[in-house]
């Protein structure tokens, strides 16, 4: 534009449609056409040489995240915390997610509990995309304690895990065990027992787009959202390009999240599957097994199968007690979602209810009252 305006040259600009459209507005008695063009392709090439160091940062393979977890400042910790329900007056509940690390799949869950437990979601401290994602179960259950402990700082702990949730509530058991807390509740949802390698040779390790595909199949599940990815096309883009694809189709369906952000939940997600726990350690706490009704062998190998078709799915061997098992309708996914989390929430409550009047019997035994 040469009109005349009360600066000799104006830069506005507005992002419409995900374009950025730059609007140059100059007095032309003092700059010439010819050298506003010069200016304007100058500005265009130094801002994509920008936005392309940016990208590469955020995207390189070898990036580091800033917050290195040993440094975790305190405020960092209580932010894995997630109060998805702050009613009740009953011990709060803890809940850690599985694989991908959100906790947004307990929220069907924690709105059964509104009138009696506090219920809390442990998110995994690597979906901001800043934070160095944790490369054990044993690391993410000291976190999850540390991180817990600033809530209930003494026990008995109420923990419920589902999928490798599972995994990290009976570790975290394992080490609050250990410094002389009591674990009231190890309620595992539809998570056979720990064994070295359980994914070995099924995933394609190298194969980006299986991880996308498999990380949105699991979005859909719990956001409620069609899957319907060119994934012909997702195959010709650059890394760069996929996740820009993947954010702007989430971004199409009311999920808004950054780019950092949906790296971050892509990283966790495929740590989560690749990790590997095996461990000797045997609980004194009782472990609570809500097992779905609902499986298909066609998705698993024969370990897996093995595994399933044993009562406890392995967990026998992992406790000093019995191992309670309770029959949850739905497969592993659905059993946490509406209708069969009613079934779940009620099956709960029923076994903390036990376990509290368990409980204050063998405090009471333990410390009678003695008659003047």
């Amino acid at each position: 534009n040469t009109n005349h305006n009360t600066h000799l040259l104006e830069i506005n600009a507005l992002v419409i449609n995900r374009k950025l459209i730059v609007n140059w507005s100059y007095s032309s008695n003092i700059f010439s056409e010819k050298t506003i063009r010069s200016l304007a392709t100058n500005y265009i090439y130094e801002l994509q040489t920008i936005i392309k160091h940016c990208m590469s940062i955020v995207l390189q393979d070898d990036f580091q995240p800033r917050m290195s977890l040993a440094d975790l400042p305190e405020e960092k910790i209580n932010e894995i915390v997630i109060t998805m329900n702050d009613g009740g007056y009953q011990p709060p509940l803890f809940a850690v997610p599985g694989n991908g690390g959100s906790i947004l799949p307990y929220f069907d869950l924690a709105q059964k509990f509104e009138s009696e437990h506090p219920f809390y979601g442990l998110q995994d401290s690597g979906l901001d995309g800043m934070n160095n994602i944790l490369n054990s179960i044993e690391e993410i259950a000291a976190l999850n304690i540390k991180a817990i402990m600033n809530i209930q700082s003494e026990g008995p702990y109420h923990l419920i895990g589902h999928s490798l949730g599972g995994w990290i509530i009976f570790e975290m058991a394992n080490q609050l065990e250990k410094i002389g807390h009591e674990v009231a509740l190890v309620g595992i949802l539809d998570t056979f027992a720990p064994m070295p390698c359980v994914f070995k040779d099924i995933i394609p390790i190298n194969e980006d787009l299986w991880w996308i595909k498999n990380f949105m199949m699991l979005v859909s599940e719990y956001q409620n959202i069609p899957v319907e990815l060119d994934f012909n096309k997702l195959k010709s883009l650059s890394e760069v390009q996929r996740l820009t694809y993947v954010l702007n189709y989430l971004k199409d369906h009311n999920i808004d999240i950054t780019i950092n952000q949906l790296k971050g939940y892509l990283q966790v997600y495929k740590k989560n599957v690749e990790i590997n726990y095996s461990t000797e350690a045997k609980i004194n706490s009782q472990i609570t097994l809500f097992k779905a009704c609902e499986f298909d062998e066609k998705l698993y190998k024969e370990n897996i199968i093995a595994l399933q078709k044993e009562t406890s799915m392995g967990w026998k061997d992992f406790t000093s007690r019995t191992v309670d098992v309770k029959m949850v309708q739905g497969n592993h996914l659905s059993m946490i979602k509406h209708p069969h989390v009613e079934k779940l929430a009620k099956s709960l409550k029923n076994v903390i209810s036990r376990n509290f009047i368990n409980y204050k019997n063998t405090e009471s035994e333990s410390d009678p009252i003695k008659e003047k």
